[in-house]
């Protein structure tokens, strides 16, 4: 057993180590060796309490400022439906030794003033359901953890933005799969700051654009590399079954953007399946409005239409060099663009010419606006474009391979300033223009012709069709017309030749676009327009009598009370007389002509009015009679 000297030495050897120490710190400090955070235990093995521990700094200045603090947080609600605030209420008895400060699980901080009090807030809750608010107290350079509340959350199966306050509630919600986004017409979200913001699988993004409402307006003052993605790109996953409809996305160029500005897009889709973006007005994006990329080749020809870009008024996208496009393809995507009315894009469309790329474009109208660049030769360059996978004769992308395959269907582009489409090289299974309505004269163009149509290919792949060449706005136009949505307003109808479009009236002309009817070739001089079923909608009846209830619906006309004509074609002159008096008819003149086929001689070959055409009763058929050719039949 040591003796109580022994023990008396020791304490006072420990004292001494413990005063060493102390003084070693301090001069740390003052040398700029920062504070010394560590509590010094010595046990000296006695039983009189001796041994005890320092300070030795800590967490302050000498005398432990932070070690007496302490603090309560409460909430006044900490479960919350989405989108729902919670008050806070902090004290803590920290007088002038510290600061106080909330801070998240999401690390965002707010100081706060004086010693209690309370502040309101909307969480921004974490994927797992739940956002954590921590009290601390801080002096410099030491901080100290008080107290916690735990907020938890349930998301309804739709949420409803009826605030411009709420960007936090819609961040959150478009990240969690198959959640339901209602945004109210009269909401300006304003996500300036904001890029590369995820949607999930499954997500509906809904606002209520309409013929008479412009619906909400997400917006951005900044320039994303792009505001949103839907799947995760050269990551983990793709999120399949995404749609955004009837909103306003609005970039932050409004102009044409210089050469050199990087660029800015909204929307971006990366191999993902059942993707619908409709019914809203993209504009203000100098990259691209829509942009589409298959890396992990899940879009192709035999499901072109698994993203589907419709219905959009997409406008005023433009950028001086190299991007400034309505809806563009990279990395052999596929897409169906479709009704959507397009204006002021440098490229309405464009497709790089990677193999396996392409397009179908269906049913667009394309105004005069746009297609600046800042080429050599010209300020204005193509409306549909397809690149090409080599540059040649100082052009990019003018020549080589050119994609897969693409199709121009029943499009109406009044943009003469350009081509209108240009194929810049050769797809492997080419290209096809058919039924499409064109503001230039001529057909085909070159490298620097400007007509409708252009491929910068030998062995030319891209075939015209059925199309119109010339056409006039004004020749399409019916002003004023009738009431197409039953808002009690007369609005404009144009028939195009390839479709049908109403402009509905408003009080205001802000944010209005022509509206897609539909897909038919009937022109003005074809048509008469009027309430034929009394239901307060316009309808549509063409020079045969048919019907399209509000302009979209074909409706036969109502069987004829009227007799029809028999068929009397390969029958006798005198067994024809007999069939048309049977049925109510007399015949008429007879006529003959040659019969070079030797089918019909001495038998009818023709009549007037064809068989099947309903009529008054005694009407004469004239017929035509079959007679022998000059060099004799077999």
């Amino acid at each position: 057993m040591k003796n109580k000297h022994t023990r008396r030495s020791q304490s006072w050897a420990s004292r001494v180590i413990i005063v060493i120490l102390g003084v070693l710190a301090v001069m740390a400090m003052v040398a700029g060796a920062g504070p010394v955070n560590a509590r010094i235990m010595i046990d000296d093995g006695g039983d009189d309490g001796g041994g005890g521990g320092g300070d030795g700094g800590g967490e302050d200045s000498p005398g432990g400022c932070l070690d007496n603090v302490s603090g309560t947080l409460t909430a006044s609600r900490d479960f919350l439906i989405a989108g729902q605030s919670t008050t806070l209420s902090w004290s803590a008895g920290v007088g002038t030794c510290a600061t106080l400060k909330l801070v998240t699980s999401t690390r965002r901080e707010w100081p706060l003033t004086g010693s209690t009090g309370q502040v309101t807030k909307v969480p921004l809750f974490n994927p797992n359901g739940t956002e954590q608010y921590d009290l601390v107290a801080s002096r410099a350079p030491s901080s100290k953890f008080l107290a916690r509340v735990t907020i938890r959350v349930q998301t309804p199966p739709t949420v409803t933005i009826s605030e411009d306050n709420q960007v936090g509630v819609f961040l959150y919600a478009i990240t969690i799969p198959w959640q339901i986004i209602v945004i109210q017409n009269h909401v300006n979200l304003d996500l300036s700051y904001r890029d590369n913001l995820y949607i999930a699988p499954g997500v509906k993004i809904i606002g209520g654009r309409s013929p008479t409402e412009p619906g909400p307006r997400l917006f951005t003052t900044t320039f994303p590399s792009r505001l949103f993605y839907i799947g995760t790109g050269y990551e983990y996953h793709e999120s399949d079954n995404v749609r955004i409809s009837g909103i306003r996305l609005q970039g932050a160029e409004m102009g044409s953007a210089d050469a050199d500005a990087s660029g800015s897009t909204g929307i971006t889709i990366y191999s993902s399946v059942h993707i619908e973006i409709d019914n809203n007005e993209l504009f203000g994006w100098r990259g691209s409005a829509v942009n589409v990329r298959d890396p992990f080749n899940r879009l192709n020809g035999d499901n072109y239409d698994a993203v589907r870009v419709h219905d959009n008024y997409i406008h005023h996208n433009q950028h001086d060099r190299s991007e400034g496009y309505g809806v563009s393809l990279h990395e052999s995507a596929y897409t169906l663009i479709e009704k959507n009315v397009f204006n002021y894009n440098r490229h309405a469309i464009a497709a790089e010419g990677t193999s396996l790329t392409g397009y179908y474009a269906l049913s667009n109208l394309v105004f005069g606006g746009g297609g600046l660049g800042n080429s050599t030769f010209n300020t204005h360059t193509h409306m549909f474009d397809v690149h090409g996978s080599e540059s040649c004769y100082n052009f990019g992308y003018y020549c080589g391979n050119a994609g897969e395959h693409f199709e121009f269907r029943s499009n109406t582009i009044l943009y003469d300033h350009g081509t209108a489409i240009k194929v810049r090289g050769k797809p492997s299974l080419g290209a096809i223009a058919d039924a499409n309505v064109f503001r230039h004269p001529d057909e085909w163009g070159g490298y620097l012709d400007d007509a409708a149509l252009a491929q910068n290919a030998p062995g030319h792949n891209f075939y015209s069709t059925n199309n119109t060449f010339g056409a006039h706005f004004d020749d399409m136009l019916v002003r004023p017309a009738c009431d197409f949505n039953g808002d009690g307003l007369v609005d404009d109808f144009l028939a195009t030749g390839a479709t049908w479009w109403y402009y509905p009236a408003t009080v205001s002309d802000t944010n209005r676009s022509w509206r897609y009817l539909n897909t038919v070739r009937k022109r003005r001089s074809e048509i008469t327009l009027a309430d034929v079923n009394s239901d307060g909608v316009c309808d549509v009846r063409d020079n045969r009598g048919i019907v399209y209830l509000g302009g979209t619906t074909k409706v036969p006309p109502p069987p004829s009370s009227l007799p029809l004509v028999p068929d009397v074609r390969g029958i006798t002159p005198a067994e024809a007389t007999s069939a048309l008096v049977a049925a109510g008819f007399v015949r008429g003149a007879l006529s003959y002509a040659v019969d070079t086929t030797c089918n019909n001689i001495g038998l009818v070959r023709s009549q007037n009015p064809t068989a099947g055409t309903p009529t008054t009763a005694g009407t004469a058929v004239n017929l035509s009679i079959g007679t022998e050719p000059s060099t004799a039949c077999p």
